[in-house]
């Protein structure tokens, strides 16, 4: 009976043992299982509710005291105690396990070459949808409206939740989407010149050394019969075109920038995944500012992902600085050809590239050009 009761047992050891008794007694503390094995040392059993005031009264040098053992329900609760930190970690161990089942561990992109994986994340990210974000809150209907809406160069997309990852599939549009049938017409896609054209079916409104835009329609869809009817049909034509890939800047004498002027407000935010635990907000008083915004894993694992963010606003005011056209030129130059490049349909080869140059009010229209020959 005495290993259920709360109990625990006590050793002391020194000299005087028998006023260890006296005190007990006159306070009227209960002892039990009283073992004196030597003259020096004693060991009994007390009531874990008198274990402090056993202390207390019996805290002198002269005398070491010793728990040696809890018995019932003290012996859990001081196991737990002893235990606390480990027990935690594995409750918590446990817990993220659970929540880890309802996260996003990874987002994969396949297909994708005219489009960074970066940009397509950088999209996905905007609608919610991003490392260690809810799966639950994936809509993937609309997360494929997002990316066919954003990118042009992209004709089919497919977003899928398999298991704890996200995965995009991405079909690029290639040299058979040059054109586009509208209501059965053929309508260009990009701007070009006509070098031959054979309408199989339908009316052309172009013929050879014809230039067209982006837009136009070069194919009607219908024809006109011996009575001088029209008859719908789809519109079917060989065209051949000079396809030309474009960029342009526009470079001002005079512009107005943007300046820092060196006051900055700054808040901090902690989340679990994606739900907000703290944050630490300052109201922003400035009329104009800047912002940018840092992020930390503070526990960088799947299990816990606790995070920091902080956001800071800097306030900027507007100035007029002039510029140099003759200094900045060919810089401009070479950004127009590497962005017009980056247009340049997949498959196609550049025949020929030039640039121009265009005086306006207050500056120059820079633009380059990359041609290339293709049947559409």
């Amino acid at each position: 009976m005495r290993n259920l009761k709360n109990e625990c047992r006590l050793k002391v050891e020194g000299v005087n043992i028998d006023k260890i008794y006296k005190i007990l007694v006159k306070n009227q503390i209960t002892m039990t299982n009283i073992d004196r094995p030597d003259y020096k040392i004693l060991y009994f059993n007390i009531s874990v509710k008198h274990l402090k005031r056993v202390l207390k009264l019996i805290e002198n040098p002269s005398y070491k005291i010793t728990i040696c053992e809890y018995f019932g329900t003290s012996k859990l609760f001081h196991f737990l105690k002893e235990r606390l930190a480990i027990i935690l970690v594995a409750i918590l161990f446990i817990v993220s396990i659970s929540i880890n089942n309802f996260l996003i561990n990874n987002i994969e992109i396949y297909g994708n070459q005219l489009v960074s994986s970066e940009q397509v994340l950088l999209e996905l990210e905007s609608v919610g949808v991003r490392k260690y974000a809810f799966l639950s809150n994936v809509k993937t209907d609309y997360c494929e409206e997002i990316i066919l809406e954003k990118f042009d160069t992209i004709g089919l997309v497919s977003v899928a939740k398999i298991g704890n990852t996200i995965v995009v599939n991405i079909k690029e549009k290639t040299l058979n989407n040059l054109v586009s049938e509208n209501e059965e017409k053929i309508v260009a896609k990009y701007s070009g010149q006509i070098i031959s054209v054979e309408v199989f079916e339908g009316t052309s409104l172009v013929k050879e050394g014809d230039a067209f835009k982006e837009g136009d329609i070069l194919v009607e869809n219908y024809y006109i019969d011996n009575n001088n009817n029209k008859v719908k049909c789809r519109a079917n034509a060989k065209i051949k075109a000079k396809i030309w890939f474009s960029h342009s800047e526009i470079f001002e004498n005079e512009i107005e920038i943007t300046q820092r002027t060196g006051n900055v407000i700054s808040n901090s935010y902690l989340y679990f995944g994606d739900y907000l635990l703290d944050s630490k907000e300052k109201e922003i008083t400035f009329s104009q500012f800047e912002q940018d915004e840092t992020q930390k894993y503070i526990f960088k694992n799947n299990f816990f992902p606790l995070i920091s963010k902080h956001i800071n606003y800097y306030e900027t005011e507007n100035i007029v600085v002039e510029q140099d056209f003759e200094t900045n030129k060919d810089k401009i130059i070479n950004d127009c050809y590497e962005k017009a490049r980056k247009k340049v349909v997949s498959g196609l080869t550049v025949s020929k590239s030039f640039d121009t140059i265009n005086h306006i009010d207050n500056g120059y229209v820079v633009s380059a050009y990359f041609e290339c020959e293709t049947y559409i």
